[in-house]
């Protein structure tokens, strides 16, 4: 029930979000560590997809995410 509540609150905000653990977890009463696994069983369950960027010396920098009202692999084709 926590990782729906979280999807739905990510779908709810602005396509330029920042997503990151500590400013998901400012916008509830969760801790970070609880918004963490909350997204983890998103990622399993195809709700979320993280990547981590890299800047122009090649070292980690942003994480996009892709968020989906409907799991990966269940899309209507």
């Amino acid at each position: 029930m926590k990782a729906k509540g979280l999807l739905s609150l990510m779908l709810s905000l602005p396509d330029d979000w920042n997503y990151n653990m500590q400013g998901l977890a400012t916008l509830s009463r969760d801790g970070i560590d609880s918004v963490r696994s909350a997204i983890k069983e998103l990622e399993h369950h195809g709700y979320v997809e993280r990547h981590r960027l890299r800047n122009e010396y090649g070292f980690y920098g942003d994480t996009e995410y892709i968020i989906r009202e409907v799991p990966l692999g269940e899309e209507s084709d």
